[in-house]
């Protein structure tokens, strides 16, 4: 579910320019202006690419509900709310990220397990090292050159050909969405918009193996909106806002003749600037952070033995 999520907010973004992407598609000339959709974001993918030198400040919000249910009964459900700020620095690539997450509700079986509770977030991402902060207060970290279980940020690099042939790709996938894919011109910025039926979306942000994967698992994109802001002048996007909702269905782990079905819904909203410092990792944090696996064994002492 996660990776399905990470994925199709990914492959928009793209898109959009902000990893160096392009679109197509929807609507001719822009009265009074001689800029198509395709040559607007063409521009803000060339925008992002001179960008790489500098340091990028992402203010988001997201809210997530989910509801698990099994045979018609409800067994687990959870909403909640995570504000963060995140830096980055792009070549090589960093980031720092600080915020909150708040679980407005999260039952069990028709129990609260948690209501109203916040957690601190905060993380850095540096030299391939992740470094991320515990509810303990405890300083972990991960990657470099040892494997870890703990989830870390994957960050793989394409070559100018695969960015060009995925940009190309793109174009091919926006031009089938015809009128569904829109733009207009208010306030200084163009505003690209998309509301998209589950099957659109999945031709969208997935390729055909990613669909096979996809519906292997049971998963489905039933709903998928986007809609962002690019400066007219500058072409960097300001604005992002994104809202999905994917179905799963699946045989349960523990009886299989008991059909279980999940719905996760996501909206999230980014505001953007190139602003900000180099991102480098405190001296206190790189000193006291002990490795997660470590961490992991004192925590649950029966992993991985």
């Amino acid at each position: 579910m996660r990776k399905l999520l990470y994925l199709s907010m990914a492959a928009v973004f793209v898109l959009a320019g902000c990893s160096g992407g392009g679109a197509s598609g929807g609507g001719g000339l822009l009265p009074g202006k001689d800029l198509t959709l395709e040559e607007v974001l063409t521009k803000t993918r060339e925008t992002s690419e001179k960008n790489k030198d500098k340091t990028q400040t992402v203010q988001s919000t997201v809210r997530s509900k989910s509801e698990t249910e099994s045979n018609g009964q409800i067994v687990s459900s959870r909403d909640s709310t995570a504000k963060e700020t995140t830096v980055r620095n792009f070549e090589p690539y960093a980031s720092y990220t600080k915020g909150t997450e708040t679980i407005h509700k999260q039952t069990v079986q028709g129990e609260v397990q948690a209501e109203n509770q916040e957690t601190p977030i905060e993380s850095y991402f540096v030299d391939d090292i992740y470094y991320s902060l515990k509810e303990d207060g405890t300083w972990t970290k991960s990657g470099g050159d040892k494997e870890s279980t703990e989830e870390e940020p994957e960050v793989e690099e394409p070559t100018e050909e695969e960015e060009e042939d995925a940009f190309q790709k793109m174009i091919d996938k926006l031009k089938n969405l015809g009128d569904d894919l829109s733009m207009t011109r208010e306030d200084g910025a163009y505003i690209i918009h998309a509301k998209l039926s589950g099957d659109q979306a999945a031709q969208l942000v997935m390729d055909e193996e990613e669909l096979a994967k996809a519906k292997e698992a049971g998963q489905e994109i039933k709903e998928f909106e986007f809609k962002y802001w690019i400066d007219e002048k500058s072409f960097e996007m300001k604005k992002a806002q994104v809202r999905q909702v994917i179905e799963t269905e699946q045989a349960s782990p523990q009886d299989p003749s008991a059909v279980m079905k999940s719905k996760h819904e996501t909206n999230s909203s980014q505001a953007i600037e190139y602003k900000g410092d180099k991102v480098t990792v405190p001296d206190d944090v790189k000193n006291n952070a002990v490795d997660f696996e470590e961490y992991l064994q004192k925590q649950m002492p029966n992993f991985g033995g």
